[in-house]
């Protein structure tokens, strides 16, 4: 993936356009993010209005794809280049750190084979928005789609700490793209010049953006929340998304793209009134055609000449209509994008998003004039209705768990309204098995003597007054019926030759006169 035609040794790779759709290395943070992230947009060319749809899922113990990720996958690439584009390429985690430019010890270690376990785990769905460049035409890719298809690493421990090496292969469908030169430059040494991870996923989103145009503008909200889909309550203040622009600004200004431009100037507009306008600006392209990247001509779906509007598609723009108490905007665009959603969600799912964008809209103060213009609360609604299912398919267990208490309570209350009655039964029971079975009878005199030297014993270190004083309360607790009565269920629960029923046998037989048997 390096660029053998480069001046002064610039270190150029390729990155595969499918994989340059959205910002799916997120900028590290100091906690693990494990949120599942939706990506919705269209092809950024003026030859196709290809609507892309994909979801990265995070590995399950360590998070979301990083930018840190990002620059440990643009050196595979380079690797990859440079050992002639094999099925399997080999390296080493040093030799990994060496060209990262960082200093060896356990934590660079342990960070990049994190790295290299999240490339590998970490997973994309593309719903017909991967682009198949030898088939010309986008495919839908659901089964785990990984930026590494393959990956193992072995450890040397004889060999030091330096000694972990490794094979690995990319995706074949990335592979056979990249081959086709579906792909665009990344300068890999911008890249790792970076000192802040939010700067670094600027300048990628602004290096795709400014490719063919001199100029580049968009709202802070619009910038960081929609187009790098930054999370936290922190980015939904103005001042704070500013203060972290302005940041950035300092380390962008005068990077070289990778078609050879720099970013001449980021203009930040501080008005008081709505939310501020981002303005980047780059220099003048004579080498730009050198670069051009062949771009799809045809569309996922083979070209349907005008979409119709079926029921389901005017059921859900009529809501969306009633919702918003205006009359929509239902061009051709619009209807294909509706026609996609319901495929994908279904009509339900889809009146939960408009309601969901509703009432995300009146906080923004936000007007659609069509059923496109609420796209961007579609991520942050479909977060919101996994929760509320996951919430309602644990209803019926929080139910259940409910009426069990409720019973439990009143099985509780019933029991100590008619405990002294089958206490009583109990004792009449005792009176029979001493006539009947004497043998047991004495047995169970013998057992109480016991658990009535246990109470002496329980006190045989107390002073003689104390002890006598306890063992008193105790010997007249003991003696109470009630006791007698537990004592002799315990006794004879264990009896293989004589039963006594416990609580509830005996309520079914003796509800009404509630007389011993």
């Amino acid at each position: 993936m390096t660029n053998e035609n480069q001046e002064n040794q610039k270190r150029i790779v390729r990155k595969e356009l499918n994989l340059d759709f959205g910002n799916f290395f997120y900028p590290n943070t100091k906690r693990r993010i494990f949120d599942v992230r939706y990506f919705y947009g269209s092809q950024d060319s003026s030859e196709t209005n290809k609507e892309i749809r994909a979801t990265l899922f995070p590995n399950p113990k360590l998070g979301i794809l990083t930018t840190f990720d990002e620059r440990v996958f643009y050196i595979l690439s380079e690797l990859w280049e440079e050992q002639g584009k094999q099925d399997k390429t080999y390296f080493s985690i040093r030799e990994i750190a060496r060209r990262l430019k960082l200093e060896w010890g356990t934590n660079t270690k342990t960070s990049i084979k994190h790295s290299l376990i999240r490339l590998r785990t970490a997973y994309i769905e593309w719903i017909e928005s991967f682009y198949n460049k030898e088939e010309d035409e986008y495919i839908s890719i659901e089964n785990h789609f990984m930026i590494l298809n393959t990956l193992e690493i072995t450890s040397n421990k004889s060999k030091g700490i330096g000694s972990q090496m490794g094979v690995f292969s990319f995706d074949e469908k990335t592979v056979k793209n990249l081959e086709l030169k579906y792909s665009r430059p990344v300068n890999l040494d911008v890249i790792l010049s970076f000192d802040s991870s939010l700067s670094q996923s600027l300048y990628t989103h602004l290096d795709r953006k400014l490719y063919g145009t001199r100029e580049y503008s968009r709202t802070t909200e619009g910038l960081l929340i929609e187009d790098l889909g930054l999370i936290g309550n922190s980015y939904k203040l103005k001042h704070i998304r500013l203060q972290k622009l302005k940041n950035a600004q300092k380390e962008l200004i005068g990077k070289e793209l990778a078609f050879g431009e720099i970013i001449e100037n980021i203009q930040l507009d501080t008005r008081k009134r709505g939310d501020s306008v981002v303005k980047v600006t780059r220099s003048s392209s004579s080498q730009l055609k050198s670069y051009k990247v062949e771009l799809p001509k045809t569309n996922a779906i083979k070209e349907q000449p005008q979409p119709q509007e079926s029921y389901e598609i005017r059921q859900v723009l009529e809501y969306f209509d009633k919702a918003f108490c205006i009359v929509s905007i239902k061009s051709p665009k619009v209807i294909s994008k509706t026609e996609e959603l319901l495929r994908i969600h279904g009509i339900e799912k889809l009146k939960f998003l408009i309601n969901f964008s509703k009432t995300e809209a009146i906080k923004t103060k936000y007007q659609p004039n069509s059923f496109n213009g609420i796209n961007k609360y579609f991520q942050k609604g479909l977060k919101q209705f996994e929760t509320n299912q996951k919430f309602l398919k644990n209803q019926p267990k929080v139910e259940e768990e409910k009426k069990a208490k409720l019973l439990a309570s009143k099985n509780d209350d019933y029991k100590a309204k008619y405990q002294k009655y089958y206490y009583e039964y109990v004792l009449k029971k005792l009176e029979l098995i001493s006539l009947e079975n004497p043998i047991e009878y004495n047995r169970f005199i013998e057992f109480q003597e016991q658990e009535k030297l246990k109470l002496e014993d329980k006190y045989k270190n107390k002073k003689i007054e104390t002890k006598l004083k306890f063992l008193e309360i105790e010997i007249k607790h003991f003696n109470k019926n009630s006791v007698r009565a537990e004592r002799a269920i315990k006794y004879f629960q264990k009896s293989t030759e004589i039963k006594i029923k416990d609580f509830w046998e005996w309520d079914k037989l003796k509800k009404v006169n509630l007389i011993a048997v």
